[in-house]
């Protein structure tokens, strides 16, 4: 009996136990099918990647320790997909973007050099991306360029001709409708130099010694066979609406580096609004420094403190359609204290290499911010400066007054 009792409770709990559902627990994984965008991918409306253009018309503010400060007007035509040629013609007026004592010009015909440009550009993974969808064929992306530019008219060297030939590695793009950049660091056949050519020296064409890497930045605006966008993003990429009291920028530093002569800018700005108005101040340092040959060391120091006027902001605010944040046209007048200093040897300096010179400039402006952190100023001020005892002694005048203009890009915070 006993064993019949045990027989049948191990059938129940066996019956029990294969009766019950079994689930059954798996792992695995998957990748990602989400690649990470590119900058430019994110914000297609406004760099126009998928809008196909073969045919672009040019005119930029070019600025860069090498090529000086000046207007450029060109014209670039897609041969392929990946290639695309290009013819212009630049007029440098200064011969280093920062217009300060020794480099002013009074905008007079003889003081600008004009240059034929002839340039070839090799956009890399221009046919890969068409291909994948995210680009069609024109000019935004990344590149390899070579260039040659010949000097034929140089008002201070008449009769004097110059060959440069150039290599590039950059980045360029259109902005929104007719905004055009180009960002790039170039290879270049010619030593930095203050030479009458502008350009720098001429011995030496194919020297290695001769050689100089230098920055570049280029923009302004472009016309072309594109197709206007109706509806682009602005707020996207521009600071609109929002109210900003104050912001550190700093600038992108310009660097040109040879073996012979080497040249480094930077600057740093510190912009607050006043009050409730659209007006702000503005202090801002530029740094300077030069070495050419083996012994000669050069510094320049600008503090200059300014005033604006940004005189289209209320007419915006009144409208609904902007904000106190810096951005837009401005009217500005400044204070400027100008030093510079030379040593035959670097940190072997006196007091009697040291000059100051104190300046004032009216200017005319334009700055905006960009995707938050980035921004831009452009503006073109008439300079009175007054050089001191040394100056003068040295052969200055007592009062100069020039045009100049100035561009910067950098991040804002």
């Amino acid at each position: 009996m006993k064993v019949e009792l045990l027989t049948f409770w191990l059938l129940v709990i066996c019956n029990a136990a294969l009766g019950q559902d079994t689930i059954v627990v798996n792992f695995s994984e998957e990748r990602d099918t989400l690649s990470k965008q590119h900058f430019v991918d994110r914000y297609e409306n406004i760099f126009m990647t998928k809008v196909p253009t073969r045919n672009m018309f040019k005119l930029s503010a070019v600025s860069s320790h090498f090529a000086g400060i000046g207007a450029y007007a060109g014209y670039e035509y897609k041969v392929r997909p990946a290639l695309s040629l290009e013819a212009g013609v630049y007029g440098q007026i200064d011969r280093l973007p920062r217009s300060l004592y020794p480099e002013t010009s009074r905008l007079h015909p003889l003081h600008v050099a004009y240059w034929a440009i002839l340039k070839a550009r090799w956009y890399l993974n221009m046919q890969k991306r068409i291909k994948s969808g995210l680009n069609s064929n024109n000019f935004t992306g990344m590149y390899l360029g070579m260039s040659h530019e010949y000097l034929f008219k140089d008002g201070i060297s008449k009769g004097v001709s110059s060959h440069i030939t150039g290599l590039a590695f950059g980045f360029k793009s259109r902005f929104l409708h007719h905004g055009y950049m180009d960002i790039s660091l170039n290879l270049y056949n010619r030593q930095l130099g203050l030479g009458a050519s502008y350009r720098g020296e001429r011995q030496g064409v194919f020297t290695p010694k001769h050689f100089v890497l230098s920055t570049q930045k280029t923009f302004g605006i472009a016309f072309g066979d594109w197709k206007r966008n109706p509806n682009p993003a602005l707020c996207d990429v521009l600071v609109c609406d929002e109210t900003i009291a104050s912001q550190w920028k700093i600038g992108l530093p310009e660097i040109s580096v040879g073996l012979l002569n080497q040249m480094a800018s930077m600057s740093a700005a510190y912009e607050m609004r006043i009050g409730k108005t659209p007006s702000s101040i503005q202090a801002m340092n530029e740094t300077s420094f030069f070495r050419f040959s083996k012994n000669t060391l050069r510094g320049e120091l600008s503090t200059s403190l300014q005033l604006r006027y940004y005189f289209l902001q209320n007419i915006k605010i009144n409208k609904g359609a902007g904000g106190y944040n810096f951005s837009g046209l401005y009217l500005s007048c400044s204070g400027e204290h100008y030093l510079s200093w030379n040593g035959q040897k670097a940190f072997a300096l006196t007091n009697r290499h040291f000059y100051n010179q104190p300046a004032a400039k009216l200017g005319l402006g334009y700055q905006q911010r960009l995707f938050r952190k980035v921004f831009f100023d452009g503006s073109v001020l008439y300079r009175e400066s007054y050089p001191t005892r040394k100056w003068t002694n040295a052969g200055a005048p007592h009062r100069i007054g020039a045009f100049h203009s100035r561009f910067s890009i950098g991040f804002a915070f």
